[in-house]
């Protein structure tokens, strides 16, 4: 069972639009191939069905019943996805917010905010979400370009602290 806390779990509704039951833009089957392909589960399997079985009702049944490493994979793939829908009417500071907590959960860290000035904790994962292995990483300064086999990725702290991940 993920540990979101009830703020998070509000900003990440926010950000897929899950008030009117849908996830971002997803059908029911674009929904379950993209949930399958991060977490090689059935989001329309039983288990996930909450109240109305809407996807955003699944959504949060996931994010109840699976363990913090997979909410976090998740999360994250949603928010870059998200990121490809709506990269020129985006709400960038509600997005980082999203991908820390998706890195939060991911890479197993603590509730508490880091303080504005800390970039150690809002750095990119070790990890790549897809393989679950680590990948290689160029820095210079504040810029580090992480590279894998299908995706390249400029990572950049600004001097508030928050990440920026932006595709390249």
């Amino acid at each position: 069972m993920s540990d979101l806390t009830f703020i998070e779990r509000k900003q990440l509704e926010k950000l897929y639009g899950m008030s009117s039951g849908y996830v971002l833009d997803f059908s029911d089957r674009t929904f379950q191939e993209f949930v399958f392909e991060s977490t090689k589960l059935d989001i329309l399997s039983e288990q996930f069905k909450k109240a109305s079985g809407s996807k955003a009702n699944r959504l949060r049944a996931f994010w109840q019943t699976q363990p913090n490493r997979l909410a976090g994979k998740l999360i994250l793939d949603l928010c870059e996805y998200h990121q490809t829908l709506n990269s020129a009417h985006d709400n960038k500071e509600l997005l980082n917010i999203c991908v820390r907590i998706g890195h939060r959960l991911f890479d197993g860290t603590t509730h508490k905010k880091p303080p504005a000035n800390d970039v150690s904790s809002s750095q990119k994962s070790p990890y790549n979400r897809a393989q679950l292995r680590p990948q290689k990483s160029l820095s210079a300064g504040s810029l580090t370009c992480c590279l894998n086999s299908s995706k390249k990725w400029l990572h950049q702290t600004v001097p508030s602290g928050e990440a920026i991940f932006s595709k390249i």
